[in-house]
């Protein structure tokens, strides 16, 4: 998600003092996506042979999963080498910028994808790669606008021209976005209330475990969002104050992936 909001970013011109910002984004985002996979090796069976998922690309979900996230880390660090070491034409940046992101875009939509089972009636539609989509960006846009904190906390008197203005951009993208993901949950409620009796007793098997979980993340989310909002009335772009709505929102997040397993395990009557 990171990627993605820089690349968008790439596509225009932007202030020249941006880019030791971006170069910044860059780093933490390839971190991030090593040190991801790492972790997601601790729950295979046995991680030492976990190369071998990709061997099932052709009729596994799960296999491209892997080699799409694989692919793509290598090609973000192979950017942001080539960025910061400007080397090669900007031809063959903007060649690995454009593998990378149609190499992130497949990796998001084969995680949706491989939850979209049939025998999981929350997960079986197009809201679920969406979901995938939305939480992406809604990270990847509190990851973007943090780098950018960090690498001007000390040096706020030197703030790059523009910088406001992309601030401003990212966080009111990421507002939209939470709105967009509030109604995730509710749009699959209702499609469950208006299926079969099955499936609404898996509504109520839900609601009645979970609600008070649903209930509090649907706070904080709205919480953050105020909390967004008063940013940028106010323009105060202070990194303590920033720590407040992206931990509420990163906490959101992480109830909305355990809300999801809920899902799947209300799912047996």
């Amino acid at each position: 998600g990171a990627f993605f909001i820089i690349m968008i970013f790439r596509l225009f011109s932007v202030p020249e003092g941006m880019n030791e910002l971006i170069s910044l984004a860059l780093t933490i985002t390839s971190v991030i996506m090593v040190f991801s996979l790492i972790i997601a090796l601790g729950h295979l069976g046995s991680p030492l042979i976990a190369f071998r998922a990709i061997f099932n690309i052709r009729s596994s979900w799960l296999s491209r999963e892997v080699f799409l996230g694989s692919l793509f880390a290598v090609l973000c660090l192979v950017y942001t080498y080539l960025r910061q070491n400007l080397i090669g034409p900007g031809t063959l940046q903007t060649g690995t910028a454009l593998v990378a992101g149609i190499t992130g875009f497949l990796f998001i939509y084969a995680m949706g994808k491989l939850y979209m089972l049939k025998t999981v009636s929350w997960w079986n539609s197009a809201l679920t790669p969406l979901s995938f989509f939305l939480s992406a960006l809604i990270l990847g846009g509190l990851v973007v606008n943090f780098s950018f904190l960090i690498e001007i906390s000390e040096n706020r008197e030197l703030l790059p021209p523009g910088f406001f203005d992309i601030f401003t951009s990212i966080t009111g993208g990421l507002m939209l976005l939470l709105c967009f993901e509030f109604l995730i949950v509710p749009t699959r409620m209702i499609r469950l209330l208006s299926g079969s009796n099955f499936q609404k007793g898996q509504l109520q098997n839900f609601l009645n475990r979970f609600r008070w979980i649903y209930y509090l993340r649907l706070f904080l989310a709205i919480t953050g969002f105020i909390w967004l909002g008063i940013m940028l009335l106010t323009k105060n772009f202070n990194f303590g104050f920033y720590i407040v709505p992206f931990g509420l929102v990163i906490f959101t997040e992480l109830l909305g992936r355990y809300l999801f397993y809920a899902e799947q395990e209300t799912s047996a009557l």
